[in-house]
């Protein structure tokens, strides 16, 4: 009585519960990998976006210890008629991206933003504060340790 390949085919008795627990399991091993993958690449994202944020902050903050003593600065500040009110508009576009705050919230920047620094420097028509000059401390160490991540880059 030879059976055929079908007849024992049916004949095999069917663990259905461990075949639906393993396809379970490799539902969600196969999730976990995707949300890994996804995780690696959006930290290597918010890296990148992080340097680019930095690297943009040494540029205001150059411009902002280039302008602090000038008189058209001391006399008008941020009036948006003049010039310093673009250099404002950048630092507020700055602040508004969640990444900033990221960087802020993990204490890679400083709390006082660039405008309050410059509100100071205007307060005080270009001479150094207690807050300017703490503030500045901050900002030095951000722009040096952006050169040494840039150096670790290369």
């Amino acid at each position: 009585m030879a059976r055929s390949l079908r007849q024992l085919k049916l004949a095999r008795p069917k663990n259905t519960r461990l075949e639906k627990r393993i396809l379970v399991i490799k539902g969600l091993m196969l999730i976990a990998a995707v949300i890994l993958i996804f995780y690696f690449f959006q930290t290597v994202d918010d890296f990148k976006d992080g340097l680019k944020i930095k690297k943009k902050i040494g540029f205001l903050y150059t411009e902002l210890l280039s302008f602090k003593d000038n008189p058209l600065f001391q006399k008008h500040g941020f009036d948006p008629k003049k010039k310093y009110y673009k250099w404002k508009q950048e630092v507020e576009i700055l602040v508004k991206n969640p990444i900033y705050n990221n960087l802020v919230r993990k204490k890679n920047l400083p709390e006082v933003t660039l405008f309050e620094m410059a509100l100071a420097y205007y307060a005080s028509r270009g001479k150094e504060t207690y807050l300017t000059i703490s503030t500045r401390k901050e900002y030095d160490k951000v722009i040096n340790d952006l050169k040494e991540e840039e150096k670790k880059e290369k």
